[in-house]
């Protein structure tokens, strides 16, 4: 006696919700590290072996809510980069996906002048449901490549996989909507053909093509779209809200065409940031340099947020990716030992952030007990600002010379100054440097003693030690002589210049 399926029991309109719950490709969906996904239908498709009922009941249920897509292209290559790149999951490959007939749409993409023979195509299929996501990989490959796509054809094909070949072939216009309009941001193509048996609707395709003719966004207006969405986070972030000021860097990363998944950092459209500007507030700026400076500010940002969130482990990766990429980029080893004078790349154009990049990393490192790496990164961002601030005044001075005296500080406090005083040297004080206020290193033997190099002279080159003021009490002297004294100690520090009524949290003091 054949044994019934207890699903069969259940009401008709109950076995549909299961079947659906089942059958959705979310369901089949595995997520892996930064962001990549991939599919197994098999625990699923079980459903199609336990009886002939329940095989054609699912079966309609798996082919509303599955649609595939089958990519054909001369270039071994192109399955890699859309993996890699553009995080789009592959059902099937290759011979596989060479055999399978039930997709509805094959999106054929050639270069007419170097015809596709017979047994090149390489052959992958897609979801319906990450169909945008190949398209938008393809936009921003233009904006990276922008000789490639004038010399590309692309064909889109619709497919009933399904009706007999002696019905007429048919397909919901909602469906072929999906199919065809993902593909209105692929620009600047040679040709593109739309066609298949169901006939595609032309107010569709003309909708398609419409889209492709609409102008890319300036590198003007996506720095300005950047910049705009950088202060909102930045707003967030002032607001304690650390999870949406996240939220709104990574928008303002997409902005400027840069993708962020888990740990991965898509950097695209090189090539289209590469020119003067001609927009304001950019005029007669560089296109990449000015998108770098956004970038390293977002990063610096980020890194904020992460120490806000007592989220270590971010910030050092986000702050250390940063860090090796500058190295590698001028040519230094990451595996090797930087000495903080060399690491400090003069001129460069977003200085001051990468400096609180340095800061922030070295402190989320001293959380995570690494003290070595924190006070070795301190050094290097002392140095940075410390540049930053020299640089600056050289040229409002014009001559290139240090100024004897520095006694201006910023105008807009955003961090917790930082006093860099030589009480030993000639000139008096060194210049005041912006920094965030600097988290606690512990008592004496934790205090970071770097070196200050570069000032003009090797007889300016001094020993510095980052004195947090917790540690010591502040009695007045004349006029503006303070005389600093360590709370647990006899030692003090004299004959140091600060302002009156000045908060400091922390203090570098030459001389200790």
């Amino acid at each position: 006696m054949t044994q019934i399926s207890p699903l069969l029991a259940v009401p008709p309109e109950i076995r549909e919700l299961i079947y659906r719950i089942i059958l959705h490709p979310d369901a089949s969906r595995h997520y892996h590290d930064d962001e990549y996904t991939s599919y197994d239908y098999t625990p699923a498709l079980v459903l199609f072996r336990i009886n002939k009922q329940i095989y054609h009941e699912s079966r309609k249920i798996f082919r509303d809510l599955n649609t595939f897509i089958r990519i054909e292209t001369p270039w071994p290559e192109a399955q890699q980069h859309v993996a890699a790149e553009g995080h789009v999951p592959m059902i099937a490959c290759g011979t596989r996906a060479a055999r399978f007939a039930g997709y509805s749409m094959r999106v054929r993409i050639d270069a007419p002048e170097v015809p596709m023979e017979i047994g090149d195509e390489q052959m992958f299929l897609v979801l319906l449901n990450d169909l945008t996501s190949f398209a938008k990989m393809w936009y921003y490959s233009n904006l990276s490549h922008p000789g490639l796509n004038p010399q590309l054809r692309l064909t889109l094909d619709l497919h009933d996989p399904f009706t007999p070949d002696y019905e007429e072939k048919r397909m919901l216009k909602g469906l072929q909507r999906k199919l065809i309009l993902p593909f209105g941001q692929v620009r600047d193509l040679r040709d593109i053909i739309v066609t298949g048996d169901p006939k595609p609707f032309p107010s569709i395709e003309a909708e398609m093509r419409e889209e492709q003719a609409r102008p890319q966004l300036s590198p003007e207006h996506c720095l300005r779209e950047g910049t705009r969405l950088k202060q909102l986070g930045n707003d967030e972030l002032k607001k304690g809200n650390y999870q949406e000021a996240l939220r709104i860097y990574n928008e303002a990363w997409l902005a400027i065409h840069v993708v962020i998944a888990g740990h991965k950092r898509h950097i695209h459209a090189d090539r289209y940031f590469s020119r003067e500007l001609r927009e304001e507030p950019y005029i007669g700026k560089n296109g990449q340099t000015e998108r770098l400076i956004l970038r390293v500010q977002l990063v610096a940002n980020t890194c904020q947020v992460f120490l806000k969130l007592h989220d270590y482990a971010e910030c050092v990766f986000w702050g250390k990716r940063t860090i090796n990429m500058l190295r590698e980029a001028v040519g230094a080893d990451v595996r090797q030992d930087i000495s903080p004078e060399d690491e400090v790349i003069r001129g460069f154009p977003a200085a001051d952030q990468m400096g609180k990049i340095y800061y922030r990393t070295a402190i989320a490192l001293k959380e995570l007990d690494n003290s070595d790496e924190a006070r070795r990164l301190l050094r290097v961002a002392i140095h940075r600002h410390a540049w930053t601030t020299l640089e600056k005044e050289r040229h409002l001075n014009g001559d290139g010379g240090l100024p004897h005296t520095y006694d201006t500080a910023p105008a807009e406090n955003k961090g917790i100054p930082v006093l860099i005083f030589d009480a030993s040297g000639p000139g008096g004080r060194l210049p005041v440097v912006e920094l965030d206020a600097l988290a606690s290193f512990g008592k004496y033997h934790e205090l970071c003693t770097f070196m200050l190099s570069g000032m003009n002279t090797p007889e300016m080159e001094r020993r510095y030690t980052i004195v947090p003021s917790k540690l010591l009490n502040f009695v007045e002297m004349d006029g503006k002589m303070v005389q600093f004294v360590f709370k647990d100690s006899k030692m003090s520090l004299e004959g140091l210049m600060v302002e009156k009524g000045r908060a400091w949290d922390w203090l570098a003091v030459g001389g200790i």
